[in-house]
């Protein structure tokens, strides 16, 4: 299973892939950080209020605190189920906080407690939830410590205190949105950096491995993917054939028409290869060469033959060539059993080329 959580020592030495971070992924750091916090702080409470303190009820939260954390940490390291934990977290800190403070009234220095909400919220939930979320959660705090003036503490609580208390959590709150809402605007931002990096990369890739003028894939992914065809022919128990096309007299035709009309014959020769095979090359200037698979040697021959019958179709004029047409050469070879390496196939059916020239061009020659 892929872990989803970092370890309790990779909190502690800030260890995580820089590759896999993200907005989301930073929250689930920093939500299991705290959750890791709150089950520790439960479990030290716990030993405490068992040992040097009286009021037993005191106790059973603690339990809860323990069982309720390491719950939620369940479920965000197997379930990955992360708004579910971050809003259960924040209901139960909002009841917890504002009961506590309530049933405690501020005694034994819990309205230290009410100061955890704020930060939890913004840094589960994100900058706009949490605003929306510690606002309301805020209000009740205020009412609460303010009809405890001259109440709690035995009556320390005063003016002043509750004053200091409501600056101190609005700076807080000021704080936590300006810092969570300024990550957020740098995560958009390097998010989408990291998505043009991406599309530039595929980019890059492809021009890796495609002729800039055709199209049509180079020799580099040739090489690439002949193993991967002849290894699905075998296992379709279809036949594979290679084979390599030479535009006849094509010197003679960029000296005639220029090599402007050049290129446009061998874009036009490419679009007839892309119609017939989907494994379509060019390996050299007016050298391509193609991948077919078919159910039998009869499906092959025919397939090749209506490649080269319709580049003869495109009725490229070309003086120098044969009746007076842009004319190709096939050498092509149908792979046999066993037959698995690049070199000695490319061979094979360059030397069916050279054999399908010497006898006079615009042919296809098999070996």
């Amino acid at each position: 299973m892929k872990r989803h959580l970092p370890t309790i020592s990779e909190l502690f030495d800030g260890i995580y892939n820089p590759e896999d971070y993200s907005l989301k992924r930073r929250r689930t750091f920093l939500l299991a950080a705290m959750l890791y916090i709150i089950a520790t702080i439960g479990a030290i409470l716990l030993v405490f209020n068992l040992f040097f303190d009286t009021v037993g009820s005191l106790v059973y939260i603690d339990l809860f605190l323990i069982a309720f954390s390491s719950g939620l940490l369940f479920l965000l390291r197997y379930k990955k189920t992360y708004n579910v934990v971050a809003y259960a977290m924040t209901a139960t800190m909002f009841v917890i906080f504002v009961g506590l403070l309530w049933y405690d009234k501020a005694e034994k220095f819990t309205l230290i407690w009410s100061y955890f909400f704020v930060p939890f919220v913004f840094i589960s939930l994100g900058a706009s939830r949490g605003i929306r979320l510690s606002i309301p959660y805020l209000l009740i705090v205020f009412l609460l410590a303010y009809l405890g003036i001259g109440e709690w503490m035995g009556g320390v609580w005063d003016i002043p205190s509750f004053i200091r208390f409501f600056a101190a959590h609005i700076a807080l709150l000021f704080v936590m949105y300006v810092i969570v809402h300024t990550n957020e605007r740098a995560f958009s931002y390097i998010a989408t950096l990291r998505a043009k990096e991406r599309e530039q990369l595929k980019k890059f890739e492809k021009l890796s491995i495609t002729d800039p003028l055709t199209g049509l894939y180079n020799r580099r992914r040739l090489e690439e993917v002949f193993p991967t065809v002849l290894s699905e022919a075998n296992e379709r128990n279809l036949k594979a054939a290679y084979f390599i096309l030479d535009l006849d007299y094509f010197k003679p035709f960029n000296d005639t028409y220029g090599h402007q009309e050049g290129d446009r014959a061998l874009v036009a020769v490419a679009h007839v290869f892309k119609r017939h095979t989907a494994h379509a090359f060019r390996i050299g200037g007016e050298e391509f060469s193609g991948l077919l698979v078919g159910k039998n040697d009869t499906e092959i021959h025919d397939a090749i033959q209506a490649l080269h019958r319709d580049i003869l179709a495109l009725d490229i004029p070309n003086e120098a060539g044969i009746d007076g047409k842009l004319t190709a050469s096939v050498g092509a070879h149908i792979v046999q059993p066993g037959e698995t390496r690049y070199d000695t196939i490319y061979r094979t059916a360059d030397a069916a080329l050279y054999k399908a020239k010497q006898s006079g061009r615009n042919r296809i020659v098999y070996l």
